[in-house]
């Protein structure tokens, strides 16, 4: 059975020419359910379509009242009470051409997710501006560094999800902002996926949904998968500059106050910050609780002695032998051993 859900919010104009076009378009080969899920829509979107379907059972309408208002929420709550072992997206507004929805599913025989394509042959948009088009294609490329697979149009509101994929993955699910379908991609990386060109039509009544507030939830949503990703980097690197802080500010107290050799402050200095960064990152970076701290200790110390003799060669190989000017000899050695450093104290020192 495919169950094909359309969002709504005042698109009392548009949704009865697009669940006719749906119903015309499946006609008898697919047994189906079409949820309309409206979030309240003060034109009584929902009461037109619950009159104008009255007696069609193939045609159920979600009222959402006092919920959490959105496109994602307003989704995911039609998933949960579909009937399908497909679930089909589409907007309200028939800018999606309807006519592919049977090459989705036909595709989804192969693929657990499919994505209706503007970006690929035979894709196109269509009346949109050159600034809109600028702005989809830049927050495409945002969204492509932190996906694992190449999609070309991850921004697509017309797609397909088959429901045994949804019910794996839904309790990783964060469902918030208009971009439903990066959210599946994020969570579900590594699925078979599959793109269907269609093109993207001109809204012919209604008001575009497109404004401050969906860009604002686009933009949260990159960061906070950037640090799902990443966050564990992110954070090494920043124990890793308070610790170069704690470095220069010992060395200095331990010379100019202490009246050590600069020498013997420096060697302090740097096994107190190794020290400093070992505990910030065992219990901030790694969140690691459990026994054996101080033998995480010894592995820290020691990958952190590796780290810097690789620094130290890079920068003697790239002066000396290259022939690069020494700062960004530096750089470059420093960039290097933070990442083995970062390797080697995930894959060993904190590994649970």
């Amino acid at each position: 059975m495919i169950t094909i859900v359309i969002p709504t919010y005042n698109e009392r104009e548009v949704i009865i020419s697009t669940i006719d076009k749906i119903i015309l378009t499946l006609g008898k080969t697919y047994k189906y359910e079409i949820i309309v899920t409206d979030d309240d829509s003060p034109d009584k979107t929902w009461e037109l379509v619950q009159k104008t379907y009255k007696g069609n059972s193939s045609v159920k309408v979600l009222r959402r009242v006092k919920k959490k208002k959105g496109l994602a929420p307003s989704v995911i709550e039609a998933f949960e009470k579909s009937k399908g072992d497909v679930l089909v997206v589409t907007d309200a507004d028939a800018q999606h051409d309807l006519s592919k929805i049977p090459a989705l599913i036909e595709n989804s025989k192969n693929a657990d997710i499919v994505i209706g394509s503007r970006f690929i042959p035979g894709g196109s948009v269509k009346g949109w501006s050159k600034s809109r088009i600028f702005i989809s294609k830049v927050a495409a490329l945002m969204a492509k560094p932190l996906l694992n697979q190449n999609v070309s149009d991850p921004m697509s509101g017309f797609f397909l999800i088959k429901k045994k994929l949804y019910n794996k993955i839904k309790k990783d699910i964060n469902p918030e902002g208009y971009k439903l379908l990066l959210e599946f991609l994020f969570v579900a990386p590594y699925v078979r996926l599959s793109e269907v060109p269609y093109r993207f039509g001109l809204r012919k009544k209604g008001e575009s949904k497109l404004g401050g507030k969906v860009i604002k939830e686009y933009l949260k949503m990159l960061i906070r998968e950037l640090w799902s990703q990443y966050g564990k980097f992110i954070r090494f690197c920043i124990v890793g500059g308070s610790g170069v802080v704690v470095n220069i500010g010992l060395l200095y107290l331990l010379t100019e106050f202490g009246g050590l050799y600069y020498l013997f402050s420096s060697a302090l200095a740097i096994e107190t910050s190794i020290i400093t960064n070992f505990i910030l990152n065992n219990y901030w970076t790694w969140k690691n609780k459990h026994k054996g701290f101080f033998n995480r200790l010894v592995k820290f110390n020691l990958v952190s002695l590796v780290a810097l003799v690789i620094n130290i060669g890079i920068l003697f190989f790239m002066t000396e032998i290259m022939g690069v000017w020494y700062i960004l000899s530096n750089l470059i050695g420093i960039l290097i051993s933070m990442l083995i450093n970062f390797w080697f104290n995930d894959k060993w020192t904190f590994k649970k």
